[in-house]
């Protein structure tokens, strides 16, 4: 994985959370009496976003405003402990944003939000990163103006919107809204409107949450829909943050991959009650690919599967389609969509691609594989794709081979 330098600046927020249990209700007024409070604190906002950056490897720093008080101590010292980097501006008259969760046996009862920040972040940028990510939730930290300067840079500009103006987001790389923050700025969400926002915006395109229905991205000429792969959902609490830390941290892999990735990350933190960052091993599975005819079948192929699986989370096989298999060996005896269907059936095997050129390389290059494995009749500088991921050669079955087994088979030796 690619390390990168990301800035996320925004409205860097303290969820606090008082959990205790109810059994009683007020007899002043109809409403649950909590007990035996414990009150525990989670970076909130764009702390979140940042923490969300720094599971995946990125080198982050965060930028914003706070006031001089207790809140603004405990959100430095929380960054300190995640060794995320912060250059922070602070007012005696910014009062630190906080989100208080009142929690009775993981049901929240109530939030209470104080806070404001009366004085944006203003200072220039302490560099040019590879990609700069604004979390903006309406508090006060960013201004029309401090985001003109910040889509200027040269680097992309990913920003979670807020309101219902977004003309102050005009030449950004995208926007990362949910639904009901697309419909209020702009109506019922649909592909041809949201084309329309990348253009009247001058974006590359706009990533919209879709909650149970996952995500779509929508650019001029491209509209991608990944379903969910949430679970269960017990509390969507910053799964925003969740998606566009995620989604920045891969971009470098692309907007599919990247997708992929924050849509993983999202789902597994609706599983959890409040504020949390994604488990970095549930969204980073480590893939191996193979490739091969895989004309007739027999344990040496088997053991080829079995070995690669065993390497990682998911299984790729790729086979050579008819005519590149007449190109680059002999006629198919079974055809490619008969060689597809029995890998398919095999335990272990996540997917097959059939492909046509001569080659895989092409292939390796948009899948993106970690592990690519071969049999013991490849060394590891004959692999193709061995400049694209790690090599690893499995060990041939004695005595089995698809050309023998063909040639036997001709002169009605057993096999």
């Amino acid at each position: 994985m690619s390390e990168k330098n990301i800035i996320v600046i925004g409205d860097v927020m303290l969820d606090e959370y008082w959990n205790g249990n109810s059994t009683r209700i007020s007899p002043e007024v109809p409403v649950p009496i909590v007990d035996d409070i414990k009150v525990s604190h989670v970076l909130g906002g764009a702390a979140n976003v940042a923490l969300t950056c720094n599971v995946f490897g990125s080198k982050t720093t965060l930028l914003g405003s706070l006031g001089y008080d207790k809140q603004s101590m405990i959100i430095t010292h929380k960054l300190t402990e995640n060794d995320i980097k912060y250059l922070f501006s602070y007012s005696y008259e910014n009062k630190t944003i906080v989100k208080i969760r009142i929690m009775s046996d993981d049901h929240q009862l109530v939030r209470v939000d104080h806070g404001n920040i009366t004085y944006p972040y203003s200072n220039k940028l302490p560099f040019t990163p590879d990609i700069i990510i604004v979390s903006d939730y309406n508090k006060g930290t960013i201004c029309p103006e401090y985001l003109e300067y910040i889509v200027s840079q040269n680097c992309p500009v990913i920003i979670d919107p807020k309101g219902t103006d977004w003309s102050k987001y005009k030449g950004a790389y995208c926007l990362t809204p949910n639904l009901k923050e697309f419909e209020e700025a702009y109506g019922e969400f649909n592909t041809e409107r949201a084309r329309a926002v990348v253009n009247e915006l001058d974006l590359e395109g706009i990533l919209v949450t879709l909650g149970s229905k996952g995500m779509r991205w929508v650019s001029e000429d491209k509209s991608i829909l990944m379903p969910s792969e949430a679970k269960e959902v017990f509390d969507v609490t910053g799964a925003g943050d969740t998606v566009i830390g995620t989604f920045a941290s891969f971009l470098h892999e692309g907007v599919v991959s990247a997708m992929e990735k924050a849509n993983k990350a999202a789902g597994n933190v609706v599983g959890h009650i409040g504020t949390a960052v994604p488990d970095k091993s549930s969204v980073l599975q480590t893939v191996v690919f193979t490739n091969g005819c895989f004309d007739i079948l027999h344990s040496g192929h088997i053991n080829l599967l079995q070995s690669a699986k065993a390497m990682g989370d998911k299984l790729i096989v790729a086979i050579n389609s008819d005519d590149s298999m007449r190109r680059i060996k002999r006629e198919p005896i079974n055809d490619m969509y008969e060689r597809k269907e029995i890998l398919e059936s095999i335990a272990g095997v996540d997917r097959v691609i059939i492909f046509g050129d001569d080659t895989p390389y092409d292939l390796i290059k948009d899948l993106k594989p970690d592990i690519i494995v071969k049999g013991g009749d490849y060394t590891k500088d004959n692999v193709v794709g061995a400049d694209l991921a790690e090599v690893r050669i499995i060990g041939l079955v004695n005595g089995k081979s698809t050309t023998k087994t063909i040639n036997k088979a001709k002169s009605n030796e057993k096999i």
